[in-house]
């Protein structure tokens, strides 16, 4: 028996079915998500113009899908879209939309065979357009599969085959922020900025037990560190390490604040305001630790630039290729054409001139038919 394939869903994220028309979107949105969660641009054509496959509605009607997925989005709950979306142009605005509320953009692609797609759509009499559109779809769709992590999709799932589909299992996923389940009473604490001595007087006078090693706090009770750790004060590390302690241990949560990023851009390398004194406390050996990996980081990035440029630059070629290639198949098919045509002429024209031959050398024999007659007769 095959495995079951497992897509892992947040529980609020933007799901972006990607397959050309024909290739089952639709079935696979209702077998594993819920009808609400579900927008399709046809159910929108629909809405607007009373007629699914009104294409002169198209714009319209994605206009107001966007406007509920992000209305969606915004109430916390997920969203489905239901299309071809096999141009880039299709999906960067849903892609913006998900960074816009803070949730992934989920990819799935359903890569179905061709002549699948065609047969699906021979046997919906509302799918009347020419076998050429569906061989258009699968050539964007088979353009699109190495842009999708570089245009944002955070997970990309592949389906390729009517099997792959009967064998996936869908699970969602709480995310990080999804906190319900604590009720508090919490003790919110913000702005620390390297300042370790007052924080644990802050937290002795809360009631949290201080120990070496770790922090206990009141029962029930959990601090909530709103960022900003970092920056300005004398024992940025020893704040660190605090707070990394309480939050393995359950006793805390912690939201970075825009101090706390830019020190993390830092110590991945990157340039930044001058602003953080992490560096100035830490010692020598952590120093230049520290500093090696900052160089190793810079060095891969570095490295990681140059190949994705080198990949670019072919993947680029293979563009042109494909391109190229689709010319000449249109070049190719015009010449075949229009041999077709030139051969059925000249049958014709053979046919003709047989005919024609058939007919003077009947009348040739009827001349000397007649002549014979006329010499008997004389």
């Amino acid at each position: 028996m095959s495995k079951p394939i497992h897509i892992a869903i947040p529980e609020i994220a933007l799901v972006v079915l990607i397959g050309a028309s024909g290739a089952g979107k639709s079935t696979f949105a209702k077998a594993h998500f819920k009808r609400t969660e579900i927008l399709s641009s046809d159910f929108f054509r629909g809405m607007l113009s009373d007629d699914e496959t009104d294409q002169t509605i198209t714009k319209e009607a994605f206009e107001t899908l966007h406007f509920v997925a992000g209305k969606r989005l915004g109430n916390y709950k997920l969203a489905v879209i239901d299309a071809t979306s096999v141009q880039e142009s299709a999906r960067k605005p849903l892609v913006a939309l998900a960074k816009q509320h803070h949730v992934f953009p989920i990819a799935i692609v359903l890569d179905m065979p061709e002549a699948l797609c065609r047969q699906r759509n021979a046997s919906r009499p509302d799918r009347n357009f020419g076998g050429h559109v569906i061989g258009h779809q699968c050539h964007q769709l088979r353009r699109s599969f190495k842009r999708l992590k570089r245009e944002g999709f955070r997970r990309i799932y592949t389906l390729r085959s009517e099997a792959e589909v009967r064998r996936v299992r869908v699970t969602r996923e709480r995310v990080w922020s999804n906190r319900k389940d604590e009720c508090g009473p919490f003790d919110i604490i913000g702005d620390v900025h390297g300042c370790y001595d007052e924080l644990i007087a802050l937290l002795d006078k809360l009631g949290y037990g201080i120990q070496p090693d770790h922090i206990t706090p009141p029962p029930g009770r959990k601090a909530v560190f709103l960022g900003d750790l970092v920056d300005r004060g004398p024992k940025i590390p020893h704040v660190l390490d605090l707070v990394m302690h309480m939050v393995e241990a359950g006793a805390a949560l912690c939201v970075p604040g825009n101090h706390d990023a830019r020190l993390v851009r830092a110590l991945r390398g990157k340039r930044v305001r001058p602003t953080t004194l992490l560096l100035l406390y830490l010692s020598p050996p952590m120093t230049q630790a520290l500093q090696r990996e900052l160089h190793a980081v810079q060095k891969r990035e570095a490295e990681s630039a140059a190949l994705s440029s080198e990949r670019d630059v072919l993947q680029s070629r293979v563009w042109k290729l494909e391109e190229a290639e689709e010319v000449l198949q249109s070049e190719l098919a015009t010449v075949q054409s229009d041999l077709a045509t030139m051969t059925s002429q000249a049958n014709t024209h053979r046919m003709a001139t047989e005919r024609v031959g058939h007919s003077t050398g009947a009348l040739s024999f009827l001349t000397c038919h007649t002549m014979l007659h006329c010499v008997f007769l004389c």
